[in-house]
């Protein structure tokens, strides 16, 4: 029953991990905002948003309390920059500080969908 709930957020985790980590050219620099960054919050908010979906449904069925919107902000964030760190043995990727915070503000519009998402009952 709760592979229903979790298996969209474990297979978005592969996904990113796999092609994060892909080898390939650098992208040109061009600034903080550049196309790869809106990927980057696109990506990340939706961990964010199918792990808090998952742990909050997992909890409901459980009937376990959690702090979901924390445990799901740490892991994502925490993902984010595993794999900023993971890219520099991966050739032609490197780690960048720039892209953690992509990351990071990804996951915070995550958190901020889930909320929105939350409030009207929709999870």
């Amino acid at each position: 029953m709760l592979i229903r709930y979790t298996w969209p957020a474990l297979v978005w985790s592969f996904i990113i991990l796999v092609v994060t980590l892909i080898p390939g050219k650098t992208l040109p620099k061009v600034g903080f905002f550049q196309i790869d960054k809106v990927v980057h919050f696109f990506i990340f908010g939706t961990l964010m948003l199918l792990s808090s979906y998952a742990l909050k449904k997992t909890c409901d069925y459980t009937g376990r309390p959690a702090k979901v919107l924390l445990i799901t902000t740490l892991y994502s964030t925490a993902f984010g920059i595993m794999i900023e760190f993971l890219q520099q043995f991966v050739p032609g990727r490197g780690p960048s500080i720039a892209d953690v915070v992509a990351n990071t503000i990804g996951v915070g519009l995550g958190y901020l969908a889930f909320r929105f998402f939350e409030k009207r009952n929709w999870v």
